[in-house]
């Protein structure tokens, strides 16, 4: 008989790869601007990064644009835009 330990490990729950995704943008972008962003307040759909952030801080990680890009590259996260 199988554990539910085991039916676990071989099916990924669904969203967890986002879940990880968000937290590392939030993370990253949190160390280059000096800010705290959350999770939450980032989406990731198709290699775009959707921040819902105030304006201000929104231009802040534009302007630091390829660090960014180039932070989550090393992360093995690919991103083609930032929004």
């Amino acid at each position: 008989m199988k554990s539910l330990k085991d039916i676990l490990n071989k099916h990924k729950i669904p969203g967890s790869e986002l879940s990880e995704t968000r937290h590392q943008c939030a993370s990253i972008a949190s160390q280059i601007t000096h800010i705290k962003i959350k999770p939450s307040q980032v989406d990731f759909n198709d290699g775009c990064v959707s921040f819902s952030v105030p304006t201000i801080i929104k231009t802040e990680i534009l302007v630091h644009q390829k660090r960014f890009i180039k932070a989550l590259s090393l992360s093995g996260i690919k991103v083609s835009s930032i929004r």
